[in-house]
């Protein structure tokens, strides 16, 4: 047949049959079936090259064919809706990425423009180097470590000192200090007034006292569910838990608090907040009393956490409440201030040259203008007329 002969050796049909690679006899044939073998084409004799590849040896060079995926959707379904606008969605956020990151600013830390404002040098002003606040640290309480937070801190290679403090559980730096609370803890600090007290410490040691609130990853992201209301023994509604959580946010306005899903996620938030800020002192944090004591300013060359002193029997706390609120007066100079001057009125008295010597020139000016600042008082109501003598 046809096909025996193209596939026999030296037969006529042997030039055309090795013209194509890889061909095999039609299995209909018997002959054909007999001699099924793939043909491979030899080099002529005339010198000429090799035939060109076949169809098996372009796939066998080429190697594996691409990968293709197949979505089978319905047509006019709701879910081919909703995948055509996760991609649009998904276009949409990567456009905004790429214009917000061509007007992204840089935030500079208030602490580090104040840190290198000018400042008399017979106080050590310029003592101080940012080296302290390149190692990462946080004072951590000793009853914190039932917790997994702190091994969650050490793997953000954050250096952890153990140390009892009494006011606070983490101290972050020398002017941010964290109460951690848990929905349980949280519910019974707030049912004893317990969380009042802990607040009122906080805001009165430090400038940026903070109320972490901690949820479990387990559970549901809410003050209070079904769980919470068989564990505890306090019934309190919800309405009640965010009422007095309210409460205390008014009667402490600089006291801010942080939500927080999981440990992992406080961990995150405590490195963004320790972001420019010097590195508190655990030996400071340790002496501050909740009761007997007050803060000091800072000693010179010393990169921690204001320095505790005995309160004395005549300390004016609503006088510090009204120096803190004065323009140029911050928690770093306040103490200092107050002990060069005595009282507000010695505020008042104090010459420009000592002004600048504790509280720098920006400062100073600040301050000196609030106090040389006329007061301009107007008459509400008008005076009534004097009454017409009687005739």
């Amino acid at each position: 047949s046809a096909s025996a002969s193209a596939a026999a050796p030296g037969g006529p049909g042997a030039a055309s049959a090795g013209a194509w690679a890889g061909w095999r006899a039609p299995a209909s044939s018997a002959a054909g079936a007999a001699a099924a073998a793939t043909v491979k084409r030899e080099p002529g004799a005339e010198g000429q090259g090799a035939a060109p590849a076949g169809p098996e040896q372009e796939a066998a060079r080429a190697g594996p064919p691409a990968l293709k995926a197949y979505l089978l959707v319905f047509e006019d379904s709701v879910e081919k809706y909703r995948f055509q606008q996760a991609l649009v969605q998904e276009s949409s956020a990567m456009d905004t990425l790429i214009r917000a990151r061509q007007h992204i600013t840089v935030r500079v830390d208030d602490r580090l423009q104040e840190a290198s404002a000018p400042r008399s040098s017979r106080r050590g002003g310029g003592s101080r180097t940012l080296e302290a606040m390149v190692q990462q640290k946080v004072i951590v309480d000793m009853r914190e470590f039932r917790s997994a937070l702190p091994f969650m801190l050490y793997q953000r290679s954050l250096t952890i000192d153990p140390v009892t403090i009494p006011v606070g559980d983490y101290v972050l730096s020398r002017d941010i200090c964290v109460e951690r609370k848990a929905i349980p803890d949280l519910v019974q600090s707030l049912a004893s007034g317990r969380l009042y007290q802990q607040a009122q410490n906080m805001c009165h040691f430090y400038a940026n006292p903070s109320l972490l609130i901690e949820f479990d990853p387990g559970k549901s992201f809410a003050l209070q569910n079904s769980y919470t209301i068989a564990r505890r023994e306090v019934n309190v509604s919800a309405k009640d838990l965010l009422g007095k959580l309210a409460l205390v946010v008014l009667h402490f306005p600089k006291l801010r608090i942080l939500w927080s899903p999981s440990q992992r996620f406080t961990a995150d938030v405590f490195l963004t907040l320790k972001e420019g800020r010097y590195q508190p002192d655990p030996k400071a944090a340790a002496q501050i009393d909740a009761v007997d004591f007050e803060l000091e300013d800072p000693a010179p060359g010393a990169a921690g956490a204001e320095r505790p002193l005995r309160r004395a029997a005549h300390t004016n706390s609503a006088a510090f409440d009204v120096l803190r609120k004065l323009p140029g007066v911050t928690p770093r100079n306040m103490y200092a201030l107050a002990r060069r001057a005595g009282s507000l009125a010695g505020i008042a008295e104090m010459s420009q040259e000592a002004l600048d010597d504790v509280l720098g020139p920006g400062n100073a000016s600040q301050l000196r203008d609030f106090l040389q600042k006329e007061a301009a008082v107007h008459a509400l109501v008008e005076e009534p007329a004097e009454p017409a003598p009687d005739a």
